[in-house]
């Protein structure tokens, strides 16, 4: 990375990618996945609206596991479709991730999940008041790329299966 100043604006950021293995981005995202604390969740309702919306991101046994209230149109479309699109990092170094979900009413939630979600997000919605659920998210596809040159195999998991 380096920097260079315009002559008419602020300093701009240049970013010069190098272009990583499948291994390598199949490892960057896993740690994105352990160590950011916000996703971005898409979902779409009936007509294909599409709704989007951040949420505080546990990661827990290999699932994405997100909370939102009940009557939330990310839980009603979730709910609805089963699937729902996951959007980690900026533009230059990004996770996207097509995922299944089950919804899952806190109450009835286990408790290791309550636990995990506790401790990674420092937040119990059950603590809250009102109809809180849980999403968990299965991996299905996954992309990486931080530039234009990591366009071209930026699909490191298929049908929920890492490439080699």
């Amino acid at each position: 990375m380096f920097q260079t100043r315009s002559n008419k604006g602020p300093k701009l950021t240049r970013y010069h990618s190098t272009m990583r293995t499948t291994e390598r981005r199949k490892r960057d995202a896993i740690a994105k996945l352990g160590g950011d604390m916000d996703v971005c969740v898409a979902t779409a309702d009936d007509h294909e609206n599409a709704h989007l919306v951040p949420l505080s991101l546990c990661w827990h046994n290999e699932e994405v596991v997100v909370a939102t209230e009940a009557r939330s149109r990310t839980a009603q479309n979730a709910e609805r479709s089963g699937q729902a699109r996951l959007v980690l990092g900026p533009s230059r170094d990004v996770v996207i991730i097509d995922a299944t979900d089950s919804v899952v009413d806190i109450v009835d939630a286990e408790p290791l999940i309550k636990n995990a979600y506790r401790e990674r997000t420092g937040w119990d919605p059950g603590g809250e008041g009102g109809d809180w659920v849980y999403l968990r998210l299965r991996r299905r596809t996954v992309q990486v790329w931080c530039e234009v040159d990591e366009i071209i195999g930026r699909t490191v998991m298929r049908d929920g299966t890492w490439n080699s």
